[in-house]
């Protein structure tokens, strides 16, 4: 085996020259990655870093760091050269002892990159409850590697910036030595995850996503490596990565620059929907009951609801409103002929002073890409559809969305507490 390696701050890097797998010694640990880093093409051919016929590796040092420079080159498919270039460097950070993957593009002229795949997901084979991943999944994940459920497709496909990573990294333990895999250009990436039903094994990887229709520049991902550690440690360890990166925001902090942030104290949250469709490919889609798959819930519904907690004792509350409809409903004055508005219905003056659609995080499933300001798929607004007849309070005035709106006397955003 021709066999590269690199050392530094108690951390060997081995990287075997032939299959490309790399070999990571942290602190007595042994961790190992295969080599099956790749690059996918829009046309749905893809190509194999070990592919290329010109690669070469050298050791790389400067003044933070020791690792493994690699550079990519002479890739063809169906016998025709590609203008594909790219390195990588593998390296340790002097400093912190931190392992650094960083993927760099070269040339890519006339090329429709869809996505790049590495680095690979280490081995993490065993039949145990004491090795377990974790993903930053909406609330967080932990799988254990005998989870007897298949973990399945993950939300928008696991790209970062997403439901699907709110926090751009994700860890793994095993009998309590562990790692930390944080992204540092999270927003053109994604990762993947493979957990057949009862394990035994997870596999989490990365993949580096165009913008522009190019590659276009570097991407780093960060892994801390640690022989003792649970999910707390690791939480922790990017809890001072944030701070050390100027990230992390206090509570106190957000209040200063807006103290409308105080009201969320002691704020019951309510999460509710409006419009809500499944499309038929989608996970959530029932076939047996085509009812569920769509439905409408009138304004003045969730007026009485909202009401009901007031009723109840509730004196001030968070409402989390998701609407596949662009709108935001407004209390509207009443006309000077004194006939009723249609409009969200006046209850919602002295109940509820904000009220406002969640596209980012709305019930349409269907597309299977988030929505963009300039997609053709985005759903119509709410001027453009059709309401059901009937009394004029569950028809609510529609506007086109702003990022503040001014209700009963208070400036409220998006992240607002609705007093009642």
């Amino acid at each position: 085996m021709n066999c590269i390696t690199a050392e530094n701050h108690e951390i060997r890097l081995e990287l075997d020259a032939q299959t490309l797998a790399l070999t990571i010694f942290a602190q007595g640990e042994k961790w190992r990655a295969g080599g099956e880093g790749r690059v996918a093409f829009e046309d749905g051919r893809d190509i194999l870093f070990r592919d290329g016929k010109k690669v070469e590796h050298s050791l790389w040092k400067t003044g933070v760091g020791t690792g493994i420079r690699s550079r990519y080159a002479g890739f063809s498919l169906d016998g025709q050269p590609l203008g594909l270039e790219f390195e990588t460097i593998v390296w340790v950070e002097n400093g912190t002892g931190d392992v650094f993957f960083e993927w760099i593009p070269l040339h890519e002229d006339g090329l429709v990159i869809k996505a790049v795949y590495w680095p690979d997901a280490f081995s993490f084979e065993k039949d145990s409850s004491r090795w377990y991943s974790l993903l930053n999944l909406e609330q967080g994940l932990l799988i254990p590697n005998n989870w007897p459920e298949e973990l399945g497709r993950i939300p928008f496909d696991g790209q970062l910036c997403s439901c699907a990573a709110y926090m751009p990294w994700f860890g793994q333990v095993r009998d309590g030595a562990g790692y930390i895999a944080i992204n540092e250009t999270p927003w053109d990436a994604g990762y993947q995850t493979e957990h057949p039903a009862g394990g035994p094994y997870t596999h989490l990887s990365w993949r580096w996503l165009p913008t522009l229709g190019k590659m276009g520049y570097r991407r780093r991902v960060r892994y801390v490596f640690r022989k003792e550690c649970d999910y707390n440690a690791l939480c922790k360890i990017y809890r001072d990565y944030v701070k050390e990166t100027g990230l992390f925001t206090t509570l106190a902090e957000k209040a200063a620059r807006n103290p409308l942030v105080n009201d969320l104290i002691g704020a019951a949250i309510v999460h509710k929907g409006i419009k809500t469709h499944v499309a038929e490919d989608s996970a959530f889609y029932d076939p047996s009951a085509p009812e569920k798959n769509d439905s409408l819930a009138p304004f003045s519904y969730r007026t009485q609801e909202v009401l009901n907690y007031r009723r109840k004792g509730v004196e001030k509350l968070y409402l989390h409103l998701i609407t596949s409809i662009r709108t935001i409903c407004r209390p509207a004055r009443k006309p000077a002929d004194g006939k009723d508005s249609r409009s969200c219905p006046t209850p919602w003056r002295n109940a509820a002073t904000f009220l406002a659609s969640m596209t980012s995080t709305g019930t349409i499933i269907s597309p299977p890409k988030p929505l963009t300001g300039n997609s053709a798929s985005m759903p119509r607004t709410a001027a453009s559809l059709k309401w059901p007849a009937g009394p004029a309070d569950i028809r609510p005035t529609c506007a086109p969305p702003r990022p503040l709106i001014m209700s009963s006397g208070i400036l409220r955003s998006c992240s607002a507490t609705a007093s009642i």
